[in-house]
């Protein structure tokens, strides 16, 4: 059960591209969460109870946020006296506007349990704006970079193939086995060199096993289960730059043309760090006890397991930094035109089309093997494109 509120006070006046004036937002969030299906009672026909006497939250929020924002917009047009010697020009103007956003959301933390800041980010756009033709060609061009930092990277699966592996293994060392029964696996391997890979690994417990195993000594003979706590999440930051030019133009007052052409482009950087940390922590230890089996079957080893699920997985996401996200299109533009009829048997009709092109999208990326994980990575430099689009 989750109680949440969110709220925010503004001052100042408001926002848009052709703003004047500026803007000062307050936004708070807080949380409370409990966990309904391992506290709240239940009904006689097995309901759970979670109104606030059988069920009350924690009298302490789970997370409480609180960030100061900022927004203004100014707009400069040069006088017409001056725009008025210009030969075609009827008017001409620039902008600029600046705002920073902030995130109050749901409780995250790092892999070590700390706790992660709400996204928050900052845009900034400006550019020209030009009127030729006595007004009816209208021109705009502007230019945007947006900067977010802590996004949500969606790493808790890879945090969870941590645990879970370190989990595996300690669960096979509880249980005993010998080299034959790795001899599958790993052929040719001694029960000495077996035993020498159980104490380097006994050497070296798991120092996280209290916030990733839910019990982290269960009774003899069960095994060690691995969870990941609600919550647990690694982070990214995105920058994203482009260009936008638009021409609105009036060849009769009954009919209008807009086109639209963009240029967008996105970089993903710092991809996490704290998920990082955690398997540089351990990954020595992997690497010294590669034959330890992490199955029942002893058909799976530490050395596949943290190579295929953890290395692998972490790398398809944090591969891509500092590479431009081929999914977002470069290009694209847009042509409207309305026309409506003012006089004769269509007086009051209106006739109209519209076309849109896009360009290719990143859907994938083409592998590689690296020599020194020993693994299949991703190639950030040669997506695979899916075709442009028009509609």
């Amino acid at each position: 059960q989750v109680h949440e509120r969110l709220g925010g006070e503004h001052g100042g006046s408001g926002g848009g591209a052709s703003n004047q004036g500026a803007a000062l937002a307050k936004a708070d969030g807080e949380r409370r969460v409990g966990d309904a299906e391992a506290s709240a009672p239940r009904g006689p026909r097995g309901q759970l109870l979670l109104d606030e006497t059988h069920f009350p939250l924690p009298s302490a929020p789970t997370l409480a946020a609180e960030a100061e924002t900022t927004a203004y917009g100014v707009v400069g047009k040069v006088p017409r006296r001056f725009t008025d010697r210009l030969p075609g020009v009827s008017s001409l103007g620039v902008f600029l506007n600046k705002s920073e956003n902030f995130q109050p959301g749901g409780t995250r933390r790092d892999a070590y349990g700390a706790s992660i800041a709400p996204p928050s980010g900052t845009t900034r756009d400006y550019g020209v704006m030009l009127g030729l033709l006595g007004g009816k060609l209208n021109l705009r061009s502007t230019w945007y970079e947006t900067k977010q930092t802590g996004v949500s990277a969606g790493l808790s699966t890879v945090i969870g193939f941590v645990a879970r592996l370190e989990a595996r293994v300690l669960s096979r060392i509880r249980e005993g086995f010998t080299a034959a029964q790795l001899q599958t696996k790993s052929p040719g391997i001694t029960q000495t060199e077996v035993d020498r890979q159980v104490a380097l690994w006994l050497a070296s417990p798991f120092p996280y096993a209290d916030r990733y195993f839910s019990n982290p000594n269960p009774p003899a003979g069960q095994p060690l289960q691995p969870m990941v706590p609600p919550g647990t999440e690694d982070t990214l930051d995105l920058f994203s730059k482009g260009l936008e030019l638009e021409a609105a133009y009036n060849p009769l007052p009954n009919w209008r043309i807009i086109f639209n052409v963009a240029k967008q482009q996105a970089l993903q950087s710092n991809t996490g760090t704290t998920a990082l940390r955690l398997i540089q922590e351990r990954l020595p230890l992997w690497e010294k006890t590669p034959n330890l089996p992490t199955t029942e079957a002893y058909s799976d080893s530490v050395q596949s397991e943290s190579r295929s699920a953890v290395l692998a997985q972490y790398y398809r996401i944090a591969n891509r930094d500092g590479t431009l996200r081929p999914e977002v299109r470069k290009w694209r533009f847009n042509v409207i035109t309305n026309y409506d009829f003012e006089r004769g048997l269509l007086k009051g009709w209106g006739v109209g089309g519209a076309y849109r092109w896009e360009d290719k999208a990143g859907v994938g990326y083409q592998t590689f093997f690296d020599p020194v994980l020993n693994i299949w990575r991703i190639d950030p430099a040669k997506p695979w494109y899916s075709p442009a689009q028009d509609h």
